[in-house]
């Protein structure tokens, strides 16, 4: 009887042992390995559809079940084989990408611009089978203040999307396959509306034009029934009104500044952005010409970090800077036309302005002639969205 049991005892011991080699032996639940190209472009800048790109890989890092090819090495593999990884890829082209990251799936896709409005759309790569499983768009009719959160919607529905196609790959007998579990996207930030509230600082500059001030040696300045007229007469001197701003705006994500300039005689006119660092100043010429210049608090005169396209000179006329933290862009407006936008995820030779501690505006003088070159400015308006 005992040497039964004992008989007993030890099948049952080798069976449990061979189960549990056999699961041993099973993989780990793998996650699907995906790879995000940077979006092509029509009609907007080219940093843009890198930008949706980088939104899209951020939001996936964090899904379960979801492994997201690392940017550096795409781009490596895109130079050592001569493909193309960004701009307009066709399926062809991803599904090549796809088989020498190892990924399963390959998104594409397109930032379009109709006026104000802005489409996104995408679709997703089988790399095994070479075909697109589905389409995906999201539209901005904001324009550009509108994108971040087209581009959340967007991933929403490509993560909704991998809710089938991003699953574990094997799971051990009689065990249900696991559905994957998703981080909650980012609540969609609210777009800058004109109106005043306690996200705006509006200014009216025949009574008080803010402070600090900033003057030089050859400048002065004057509060005036039409508004606040800055003299410059002598070229490079100027005057520059700062306004310190609320707690609140300097954590904002987007940061915008409208200057209304009643009339300008020579004088070069502009906004700044003040941080901890530095400035950036967006300069409108009189004779049209448009550009970027940084500033360190060091004291230097500041540089020319980009020049843009030229604008409609004609007074009064309204000057606008604006800067989003989440896509990194500083963006200039002349005249309700956008002139200039500057990429600053990468660059490394700009100081921090950003939180910016204050915004201001000035005048500056382009020659040595009679009472001198000035401005005169009547309204300004700073609007934040948290």
């Amino acid at each position: 009887m005992n040497g039964r049991r004992t008989t007993w005892l030890f099948a049952l011991f080798a069976a449990w042992g061979a189960l549990m080699s056999a699961l041993l032996c099973l993989p780990a639940s793998a996650a699907t390995r995906v790879a995000v190209m940077d979006f092509a472009v029509n009609g907007v800048e080219a940093h843009l559809g890198r930008s949706v790109a980088e939104l899209i890989i951020t939001d996936l890092t964090g899904t379960a079940g979801c492994e997201v090819v690392e940017r550096g090495q795409l781009e490596r593999l895109a130079r050592e084989h001569k493909l193309q990884a960004s701009g307009l890829v066709d399926a062809q082209t991803a599904v090549r990408m796809g088989k020498l990251t190892g990924a399963a799936y390959v998104i594409v896709g397109s930032v379009n611009a109709m006026q104000q409005t802005y489409i996104l759309a995408a679709r997703l790569v089988d790399v095994q089978r070479g075909t697109s499983l589905s389409g995906f768009k999201s539209v901005s009719t904001t324009g550009e203040a509108g994108l971040y959160d087209a581009t959340v919607r967007l991933t929403g529905d490509i993560v909704a999307n991998f809710g089938g196609a991003v699953a574990p790959t094997r799971t051990p007998p009689g065990r249900p396959t696991p559905v994957p579990t998703r981080r909650p996207l980012p609540t969609p930030r609210p777009v800058v509306t004109p109106k005043a509230d306690a996200n705006t600082i509006e200014l009216d500059l025949t009574k008080d034009p803010g402070r600090p001030l900033y003057k030089g040696a050859y400048a002065s300045e004057s509060i005036t029934e039409q508004g606040t007229a800055l003299v410059a007469k002598k070229e490079g001197q100027g005057v520059t009104v700062n306004r310190a701003l609320p707690s609140t705006f300097m954590t904002a994500s987007v940061l915008e500044a409208e200057i209304l300039v009643q009339h300008c005689d020579g004088a070069l006119v502009g906004l700044v952005l003040t941080g901890k660092e530095g400035s950036m100043c967006f300069d409108a010429l009189s004779d049209g010409r448009t550009r970027i210049r940084a500033n360190r608090l060091t004291g230097d005169k500041g540089r020319t970090i980009v020049n843009g396209e030229r604008w409609n000179v004609s007074w009064p006329a309204v000057i606008r800077v604006r800067y989003d933290a989440r896509l990194k862009t500083f963006t200039g407006f002349a005249n309700g036309r956008r002139v200039l936008s500057l990429p600053l995820a990468d660059r490394k030779d700009i100081p921090a302005f950003f939180p910016s501690w204050q915004v201001g505006f000035y005048a500056i003088g382009r020659s040595d002639v009679g009472a001198g070159d000035y401005a005169v400015f009547s309204k300004l308006r700073i609007t934040a969205a948290p």
